[in-house]
Parts: C-alpha cells; sequence; structure tokens
C-alpha cells in the first residue's frame, strides 16, 4: 500500500515548474502537468511549491493537489491537510480529499483530525476519515501490508481483498449496503486489480447504489484502469442517466458533492461544472468535446483525468 519512490530533480527544475503553477496564465490543463510533475518530485521544493497550490481558485484543482500529497505520504503534507479537514468553509470536496491523504500518509499525527470528523455533518468527509482511520488500523495489525506496491501506482484508501476472490463474491461485497464501506472498498480495488469484462460490470452497478462517495471512487479506478468498457458507465453519469437508487432508500443531500461539488446554483450550476471538469479532461487527452459524450481515455470527466494520474513522472 504504498506508492513507488520519489525521484530527486536539480532544484532549478522545481523553480520552473513552480513559476509555472502559479503563473495566472497557466491552463488549468496545464496545471494539472505540473501538478502531476512535482507530484513525482522529491524534497521540501516540491512539497512547498504543492502547498502553494492548495490557494488556486478552483476547488477541482485544490482536490487533486490534496490527493498527490497524500500519494507523496510525506509528514511535512499533515498539519496543511488537517487545516483543510478543519476548514468548514473549504469546498466539501477538497475537505474530503484531505481525510482520505492523511489515511494515506498514516502516521500517529493523523489520528486526531481524522477522529475530530468521522462524524462530520458531510457525510462524503465523514465517510472518508471513518476509511482512513481503518486504513491506518489494518496497518497497524498487518504492518507487512505498508510495504506492498499498487499495480496502479497509487496509495489506496483500502487494501484490496485477495487476488483469487472470485469476481461474483467481490460484486457481492461491492453492492451490498450491509457492509462496511472499508469491506466494499476492498471489493473495489480488488475488481480493478482483476480487469475485464466482468469486474468493469461490478464496478458499473455501483452508479445505482446509495454511496455518493463511492460512486466517486468508482469513477476514479475506472479512468485508472483505462478499459474501454467502462466509457458508456461513465457517460452515462456525466449525462445524468444511471439508475436511481430505490424509493425507499432516499438519496443523501450530499449527493454528488464528492464528483461534481456541492449543489449551490441548483442543476444549471451542476452541469456547467461537470462541463468545465470535463474539459480539463479533455484538454488533457487530446480529445475535444468530451462534455457531449465523446469517449475519453479510459473513461469520461473526472475519472478521464484521474486516469492521466498513471502517466506522471515517474523515476
Amino acid at each position: 500500500m504504498t506508492a513507488p519512490p520519489l525521484v530527486e530533480v536539480d532544484e532549478s527544475v522545481v523553480l520552473d515548474l513552480k513559476q509555472k503553477l502559479l503563473d495566472p496564465k497557466t491552463t488549468l490543463p496545464e496545471k494539472y502537468r505540473v501538478l502531476f510533475s512535482l507530484r513525482n518530485v522529491k524534497g521540501a521544493a516540491a512539497h512547498d511549491a504543492l502547498e502553494l497550490a492548495l490557494k488556486d481558485e478552483s476547488a477541482l484543482f485544490r482536490h487533486d493537489v490534496a490527493f498527490c500529497l497524500g500519494q507523496r505520504q510525506d509528514t511535512r503534507a499533515i498539519s496543511v491537510l488537517t487545516n483543510i479537514l478543519h476548514n468548514t468553509e473549504e469546498h466539501p470536496m477538497v475537505r474530503h480529499e484531505a481525510g482520505e491523504a492523511l489515511g494515506a500518509i498514516a502516521t500517529d499525527e493523523c489520528l486526531p483530525p481524522l477522529r475530530d470528523h468521522e462524524e462530520d455533518q458531510v457525510l462524503e468527509v465523514a465517510e472518508t476519515c471513518q476509511l482512513a482511520l481503518q486504513r491506518i488500523e489494518y496497518l497497524r495489525a498487518h504492518p507487512e501490508a505498508s510495504n506492498e506496491e499498487s499495480p496502479y501506482y497509487s496509495v489506496d484508501p483500502t487494501p484490496a481483498l485477495p487476488a483469487g476472490t472470485p469476481t461474483e463474491e467481490l460484486r457481492a461485497i461491492l453492492l451490498d449496503e450491509r457492509k462496511r464501506m472499508f469491506d466494499r472498498y476492498s471489493a473495489l480495488f480488488a475488481l480493478r486489480n482483476k480487469g475485464g469484462k466482468d469486474a468493469v460490470s461490478a464496478l458499473g452497478a455501483v452508479f445505482g447504489a446509495r454511496s455518493a462517495l463511492l460512486k466517486h471512487e468508482v469513477a476514479y479506478v475506472m479512468g485508472q484502469m483505462q478499459d474501454a468498457q467502462a466509457v458508456q458507465y461513465l457517460t452515462d453519469v456525466l449525462k445524468g442517466s444511471f439508475p436511481s437508487p430505490s424509493p425507499s432508500q432516499p438519496l443523501p443531500p450530499e449527493l454528488h458533492r464528492a464528483c461534481h461539488g456541492a449543489p449551490r446554483g441548483g442543476r444549471g450550476a451542476r452541469c456547467h461544472r461537470r462541463q468545465r471538469h470535463c474539459g480539463v479532461a479533455a484538454r488533457l487527452c487530446g480529445r475535444p468535446g468530451a462534455h457531449r459524450g465523446a469517449q475519453l481515455r479510459g473513461g469520461a470527466g473526472c475519472a478521464g483525468l484521474r486516469a492521466e494520474r498513471a502517466d506522471g513522472v515517474r523515476g
């Protein structure tokens, strides 16, 4: 449950990246390329540049900066991530990612802020902190898992269930609303690692479930997988045409916050945000018009953008 080692580069390279990151003329897609380059660079200079990026006006971008700080597993990030998690004025999407990042770093210092927010008023933030605490507890009970490397070069919120677990069993766990979120996530990452048509089908079924957080994570792993069979599921999500939970299981008011932002401006505002997020992904992948349903590398929207993470600078 660790990422590949960070690489050492000349400090002048980091300075150039930092200047581009903070330049108001730099487009959002260009910022993302800089962000994921810095994510893989060792040292205080890269960390400091990422901290400055947390002041960006884009909540989407700040959310991914928090993600990168967690993936680096650098304890220098704990203070700023804690401040984000505590800040109820910050976008819930960014606070969620700060909690997940603290779980990825997983030191004793990460425990107090996570415990402070495991019953947060924002459902996705609360669930994220609960997952992070359970991840840290799991690593303490299974210290050997700390050295396991993800096939997707990511520090995942939970371990994957054993590779030999049958796909149908993983699907049943993933879709069981009575299971702990930790167990459902573990099934999710096992399905990601398996890959193939049946795994994608099981993951796609989650878009009819209740948890916005779980759906957010499925979109992310579909982007990681870069499997063309996932495109239709992701396109349906972007169009809002995925099946809803049954009336006996009403949606929580925080639905869509984790991926598309809090519904503060009505349906039109949400659609505008989706188009902006998809536009970033489309330009990163060289595929204009993604918000009209065009296929991206391995996914669409946030998931297509997240897929870029597999192609970052790695030594």
